[in-house]
């Protein structure tokens, strides 16, 4: 595959590193340094110039190639650059947006703008420590629709009221709006129906509202992370995402932020949260803001030396959990190798860069990539418009195709998970899951 990657800074760079060894890769930067450095340690092509230029971008190839990847440190230079290569020639176009008071707004960006992919890092770094939060190691879990939907991987045993169940009666003794999407028996994929029994060993796939997951789980005797009161040391982009979604969960939020100002901005837009001006490393506040009651202590400034000593203290101090984030990928692996009493690095480089990459190595027209890997299932998103051909008809009337599920219905950002009741309206986006690769039009998951 030929891609080109924008923006040869510590992101470009990361992002080559991942995906250089199995497609053919060309950076632009105007940066000779920053090319020299990926030359010099990567099988890349290097052009130096401004990645907006059209007589860059054409001398790279942008008109045949597969991807391209904008990873400069401006969003805007970012979304100049797609939008030119687009209309270049470019078959698919992925943007880094990172701006906050963009967040809220990167689907319609991405609709209007005939982005295929945006990728906020901090956001997507965020994601991930919401995760290892909320579930257990056993459990996998991916969001989408704006992190209003969750997508669980469950093993199940003979403890877990599911066990030997239909998946009817589940439903039924549940009623929280859930939907089990797939079975994974002995290796083979079952896009189950009503009668369907879930056998212990299975692994189902469960797509349910984000406010809905944990209390399933807990009614179902899946182990969940109690999770009540967490601390973050550093308010920058990530804390704040992290705030945001814990606080929509109802989880109690303090902020340790060394910075008066960014205090104030913390306090305007973290109402929900207690912001305190104060060091993560200060073993006094610590103590004094109780950090052996914190269900978790997360360290997130811009140092990886103050995140490493943050929380190895909260730990010692009695924390419950702890997780750093450390931006240097061979201190990670030093910090992994010497099993330190922490329960979670995270490194934002790598995260963002096997998120595209898994996009890249998955594409497709309609594949919703930002979904959990279902072994041997693919998942769709169609919008519905005029051509459709069960416009305003109810689902449990249609006459669908073998092995395809509607998993959920986005109607003007509101997110239905679907049953046989609801109804398929103009403008609406479905999921769709299906053991078929070859759906290309929405009408083709009806029979003939």
């Amino acid at each position: 595959m030929k891609i080109i990657i924008a923006g040869c800074g510590k992101a470009g760079y990361n992002l080559a590193s991942v995906l250089f060894e199995n497609n053919d890769i060309i950076m632009i930067d105007e940066n000779k340094e920053a090319l020299e450095r990926a030359d010099q340690n990567l099988d890349v092509m290097c052009i130096k110039g401004n990645c907006i230029s059209s007589k860059i971008l054409l001398e790279a190839g942008v008109n045949n190639c597969d991807v391209l990847v904008s990873v400069t440190t401006r969003d805007e230079t970012n979304i100049v650059c797609c939008l030119t290569a687009k209309n270049l020639g470019a078959s698919r176009v992925i943007a880094r947006i990172r701006n906050y008071e963009y967040a809220n707004e990167i689907d319609e960006m991405k609709s209007d703008m005939n982005l295929d992919l945006v990728i906020n890092p901090e956001k997507k770094v965020a994601d991930e420590i919401l995760k290892f939060l909320k579930f257990s190691k056993d459990i996998k879990v991916d969001f989408f629709a704006n992190k209003n939907i969750e997508i669980l991987e469950i093993k199940i045993n003979k403890k877990n009221l599911m066990c030997n169940l239909k998946l009817k009666d589940i439903i039924k003794n549940d009623n929280q709006n859930i939907l089990i999407a797939a079975i994974l028996r002995d290796n083979f994929v079952i896009v189950p129906k009503g009668n369907d029994v879930i056998k212990e060993n299975d692994t189902v796939y469960i797509i349910a509202h984000g406010n809905k997951t944990i209390n399933f789980c807990q009614r179902n005797k899946i182990y969940v992370n109690k999770l009540n009161s967490v601390i973050i040391v550093g308010g920058g982009r990530i804390g704040c995402y992290l705030a945001e979604y814990l606080n929509n969960l109802g989880i109690k939020t303090k902020i340790f932020e060394v910075d008066k100002k960014r205090c104030i901005f913390l306090n305007d837009i973290l109402p929900k949260s207690v912001i305190i001006n104060g060091d993560g490393m200060d073993d006094k506040l610590l103590k004094s803001e109780n950090i052996e009651d914190a269900d978790a202590f997360i360290s997130l400034t811009g140092r990886d030396e103050e995140n490493l000593i943050s929380v190895l203290l909260a730990k010692n101090l009695g924390a419950k959990k702890v997780i750093a984030k450390i931006n240097r990928e061979h201190y990670s692996r030093a910090i992994n190798s010497l099993n330190l009493n922490i329960d979670n690095i995270i490194n934002p480089g790598m995260i963002t860069s096997k998120y595209v990459a898994r996009y890249i190595d998955n594409i497709g027209d309609n594949i919703n990539n930002s979904l959990i890997n279902i072994k041997k299932l693919n998942v769709f998103d169609f919008k519905i418009d005029i051509s459709t051909s069960f416009l305003n008809k109810y689902i449990k009337n249609l006459n669908l195709i073998e092995n395809v599920l509607i998993a959920a219905i986005i109607r003007n950002r509101e997110i239905i998970i679907p049953d046989g009741e609801s109804i398929v309206k103009l403008g609406d986006h479905l999921v769709l899951i299906s053991k078929s690769e070859n759906i290309t039009d929405i009408n083709d998951i009806i029979k003939l």
